[in-house]
């Protein structure tokens, strides 16, 4: 919830872009991990998250290219866990360099979360 409000406040996004195309893909989580829909079959919008060369269990990015005003590459880490998707903490791909911190950053919340160290605040 804060990274949204964070990029929402930065305009990285429009409320037309939530409303019309970041909720809905979101929503379609509920389907469970995997997700049937065919959208979690492009590897361009959905996959594994991956530290260098090693994947992270149970770890995955939803990716969304040329968003909102900036056109930007949104990025979101979801982490399967217990039967539900948690999103993590939804970042701006400037670089490869900036999606290496944040996935070093998204392991580090998925060690939290599985030992019950994490804020639940929420569902969809």
């Amino acid at each position: 919830m804060d990274s949204y409000l964070n990029l929402r406040h930065a305009n990285v996004f429009t409320d037309q872009d939530y409303r019309g195309v970041l909720r809905p893909d979101v929503e379609l989580l509920k389907e469970g991990i995997p997700s049937p829909h065919a959208k979690f079959s492009n590897p361009k919008f959905w996959g594994p998250a991956k530290q260098g060369n090693a994947i992270l269990h149970d770890g995955y990015k939803m990716k969304w290219h040329q968003l909102g005003p900036g056109r930007v590459q949104l990025r979101l880490p979801v982490m399967s866990f217990t039967r539900s998707a948690l999103l993590c903490e939804a970042y701006v791909k400037h670089k490869a360099g900036t999606d290496q911190r944040k996935l070093a950053r998204f392991k580090t919340h998925m060690n939290l979360i599985s030992q019950g160290r994490y804020t639940y605040r929420g569902e969809l």
